[in-house]
């Protein structure tokens, strides 16, 4: 979690809020993309920690207007494995 002293003014903050807020978009797009492109790298079941972990971390960090395209994409990405873990794999 990222936290701000907003004891001190603006301009002597190292973490701005803009700062903040083009970070958290770059993890989530690297984030999307590697979902999107290397999904076998998540595929660890049965209880899929990466993703789980991941989820966790949308869920808790990420407002809502960012949240629900990555979140879908992770909740369905899970399913997906559940019923079929090897699609991804060209072992299908």
């Amino acid at each position: 979690m990222i936290i701000i002293d907003k004891s001190q003014s603006c301009s002597s903050c190292l973490l701005t809020v803009d700062f903040i807020i083009i970070y958290f978009r770059g993890v989530l797009a690297v984030l999307t993309v590697w979902l999107e492109q290397f999904p076998y790298d998540f595929s660890d079941p049965p209880n899929y920690p990466d993703l789980t972990k991941i989820l966790h971390f949308v869920e808790r960090e990420v407002t809502e207007s960012g949240k629900c395209e990555l979140e879908k994409k992770i909740r369905t990405r899970i399913e997906r494995f559940k019923i079929t873990p090897f699609d991804d794999l060209g072992m299908a």
